[in-house]
């Protein structure tokens, strides 16, 4: 019986010695909106974010593992692409999601590759003006220190994908689509505030745009929005002067533009 015991608690030991933590992880981009247009002149804000989808509660990403990441300001060395690192300071845990923000300001010239907008092949510097590209996140691997429970392999296969512009050249309300839900805006004409309803599907963040009449962006917001349905969302027009516009609303992948007026 002894012997038995013996051997019970070794087969323990040695599945406790071989347990490893299998992390799976998407990954997605809030920060540049869809069709952003990026100037020689502009400055970004990258905002992404990775979620733990992984298929047990134990496969968690813990304080002290190292994340390695590749974005547009990434460098191509020979084939490969090079990563940055950050160092996890909580956890990571299944279901839960966590943003991975550049702040500072990254100026136009410090990105350094960007993805065509058919398949994933990386395009170098130089970028050509009025031409659509992928702004990209990749999570490119996870590792553990040596006092963090192992990690199996992980490999890139959390890739997100945004279409901007370079240098984009207004040509006008010609450019602008009406396609997608449709907005409702009120008042119309509006003076020193725009509200506007929106269906959400999910709790998605949204991004409201309002361009002038030659297609020139003169206004950007950001909504978090935490409910699913139809909702109000305000916008602050005190600076923007008397005249017909364009709201563009972005949510996830689905844009929707309607006309309005500003009359003070």
């Amino acid at each position: 019986m002894k012997k038995i015991y013996l051997l019970l608690m070794l087969s323990m030991v040695g599945i406790a010695a071989n347990a490893q933590r299998n992390i799976v992880l998407t990954a997605s981009i809030t920060k540049p909106a869809l069709d952003t247009n990026i100037t020689t002149t502009s400055t970004q804000n990258p905002i992404f974010y990775l979620k733990n989808v992984s298929a047990s509660v134990a496969d968690s990403l813990m304080p002290g593992d190292t994340v390695r990441i590749a974005s547009p300001l990434s460098t191509i060395v020979g084939s490969s692409i090079t990563t940055s690192s950050f160092t996890m300071v909580g956890s990571l845990r299944k279901g839960d999601s966590m943003s991975v923000t550049v702040t500072g300001g990254i100026p136009f010239a410090n990105i350094n590759t960007l993805m065509t907008l058919t398949g994933d092949t990386v395009v170098p510097k130089t970028f050509t003006n009025n031409k659509q590209y992928n702004w990209y996140f990749v999570f490119a691997s996870a590792k553990a220190p040596s006092t963090n429970i192992a990690m199996a392999a992980t490999t890139p296969s959390a890739v997100a994908k945004r279409r901007i512009w370079i240098n984009k050249t207004p040509t006008g309300i010609d450019e602008i689509s009406f396609e997608g839900p449709s907005i409702k805006t009120f008042p119309n004409p509006a003076a020193n505030q725009l509200s506007f309803e929106y269906n959400f599907e999910t709790s998605e963040k949204a991004t409201a745009t309002i361009m002038d009449a030659a297609g020139r962006t003169v206004l950007v917001r950001e909504f978090d929005n935490n409910n699913s349905g139809n909702q109000r969302l305000d916008l602050d027009i005190t600076s923007i002067s008397n005249g017909m516009y364009f709201l563009k609303v972005n949510v996830g992948e689905k844009s929707s533009t309607t006309k309005f007026n500003v009359q003070k």
